[in-house]
């Protein structure tokens, strides 16, 4: 499988109710984002700015900041799924 776009870490939902916690490094921040998850959804970091290619000054055009997204495992595509803040997402941990 390739993934869509360029990815750090992952964090599976193992219940429906719990959350999601996850670092944003470039705030020394930690965001909890909670449910109702579908149990098996898998959540990554998308890191379009890691990718090869990506311009030295990024966020940029084609190049959008670090976001949560859904990864489908069966296709490799990456998309944005959850609402609310935006965190330059880093390290993940799903706890139910």
């Amino acid at each position: 499988m390739q993934l869509s776009d360029s990815g750090d870490d992952t964090a599976w939902a193992c219940d429906s109710s719990g959350a999601i916690y996850t670092t944003d490094n470039s705030n020394d921040t930690i965001y909890e984002i909670t449910g109702p998850f579908r149990r098996g959804a898998v959540f990554v970091t998308d890191t379009p700015c890691d990718a090869n290619g990506a311009p030295n000054t990024c966020p940029g055009p084609g190049f959008p900041a670090n976001y949560i997204g859904r990864l489908n495992p069966m296709t490799g595509a990456i998309t944005k799924n959850l609402t609310g803040p935006a965190p330059v997402a880093q390290g993940k941990y799903f706890r139910p």
